[in-house]
């Protein structure tokens, strides 16, 4: 049976960050390399964040949507002549992902979607990264009342709203690798269970993020027994195709997001080596 609609979600290599670079900061994209820092970069970037920041509510919206049609999930669905709802963002961190993916699905289940027809292409981001969700009484509530906090602890010192500070003040005091692992791993595989109990078709895909924040560990915790739990989970979910095996030269914009070529070859590589596996049901 047929697909009639896909659903995406990711982080900010889904969401297309930087790839409409060129519109905020002339020749934007002339300033990739292969990866390496300099301070003409840094700040084209701090720029590039600066300019975005300053976009009105509408101006936002639409640059952000603009951005999401040069991403490898947009192209893919482009080929393929399949609509497609990208729900990624910036810096999303896995509970995120799932919660958006969950809430997605579930709509579209209530509006009597045929589960043979949707197809789910997750790309899954750095396992360190930690959200919950948020009551949609809360005067924090947002449109997805769900919050996700980033593992720079310092980030906080500058938070506005005191809970949000106080409370990711404590997760990034209290909680250490395996327990934001943890969260990550038990999100996505909690999504994955849904997804295989509706019936719904889907794929994991991996920008970098994932793997490197498993395995970036290794030297920090070899000597702690929960590493190995880390890295054999690490293991059975392990998206095997993954947009950094295909990198070309200068392949890295100034805030080390993939360039636009990137995103173009994985599209097609998503096109010849999987749709036909998971265009049908099992």
């Amino acid at each position: 049976m047929e697909i009639n609609k896909i659903i995406a979600c990711g982080d900010s290599f889904t969401a297309g960050d930087e790839l409409l670079g060129d519109n905020l900061i002339p020749d934007y994209s002339k300033l990739a390399n292969s990866g390496y820092k300099t301070k003409q970069r840094d700040n084209a970037y701090h720029e590039y964040g600066q300019k975005l920041r300053n976009l009105n509510r509408n101006e936002k919206i639409e640059f952000l949507e603009k951005s999401k049609q040069k991403t490898w999930a947009n192209k893919f669905a482009n080929s393929v002549g399949i609509p497609i709802e990208n729900i990624a963002d910036r810096g999303l961190c896995n509970q995120e992902i799932a919660h958006r993916t969950l809430v997605t699905v579930k709509k579209e289940l209530n509006n009597n979607a045929d589960t043979d027809k949707l197809l789910v292409l997750l790309m899954i981001t750095h396992p360190l990264r930690f959200g919950n969700p948020i009551s949609e009484d809360s005067k924090y509530a947002n449109e997805w009342n769900f919050e996700t906090l980033h593992f720079d602890i310092n980030s906080f010192k500058n938070e506005s709203h005191k809970a949000k500070r106080e409370f990711g003040k404590y997760i990034f005091t209290n909680y250490d690798y395996y327990d934001l692992f943890w969260q990550s791993y038990c999100s996505l595989v909690g999504l994955c269970k849904y997804l295989d109990y509706k019936k719904i078709k889907y794929q994991l895909f991996d920008s970098a993020l994932w793997k490197w924040g498993i395995d970036d560990q290794s030297s920090y915790h070899k000597d702690d027994f929960r590493y190995g739990i880390t890295h054999d989970l690490g293991e059975i979910l392990n998206p095997i195709y993954r947009l950094s095996d295909h990198t070309i030269y200068n392949h890295s914009l100034p805030g080390h997001h993939y360039i636009e070529e990137v995103h173009d070859i994985f599209a097609k590589k998503i096109k010849t080596e999987l749709y036909n596996d998971i265009k049908y049901s099992p």
